[in-house]
């Protein structure tokens, strides 16, 4: 009984990436972009008009930043920890082979949606 079971060779049917993993690649590189454009719309300052108000009668701006570029931020930044998640829970389930990777982007992506989305709202309360 022993001699069969080292017979048996287990064959390995799948060959190269199946779905989930194609779309958690996407998401992957989807949660890079969004986190590119955040930083560009949360570095984005009011614009020089406002900035020249702000100079011309000695005043402090109550916050540096435009408020619309803010709520986009914000919005995607919601976006960014849903895809995060969904990526890490795939990334879970599919990750059986002993050559899967996990992806760790997905897990610093989703640590910085939250500091994000806590720190825009802490900002605006």
């Amino acid at each position: 009984m022993g001699e069969e079971e080292s017979i048996i060779k287990k064959t390995n049917r799948r060959q190269g990436q199946d779905p989930l993993m194609k779309a958690l690649t996407a998401i992957v590189m989807a949660s890079f972009s969004l986190v590119f454009l955040i930083f560009i719309l949360i570095l984005m300052p009011k614009t020089s008009e406002q900035i020249m108000y702000f100079r011309k009668y000695n005043l402090e701006p109550d916050m540096p930043w435009e408020e619309s570029f803010l709520t986009y931020a914000f919005i995607l930044l919601i976006i960014q920890l849903l895809m995060s998640c969904t990526g890490i829970v795939i990334n879970i389930v599919r990750a059986k082979r002993r050559n899967d990777k996990f992806h760790y982007s997905l897990l610093v992506f989703t640590i910085i949606s939250l500091i994000g989305i806590i720190g825009i709202t802490i900002s605006r309360g």
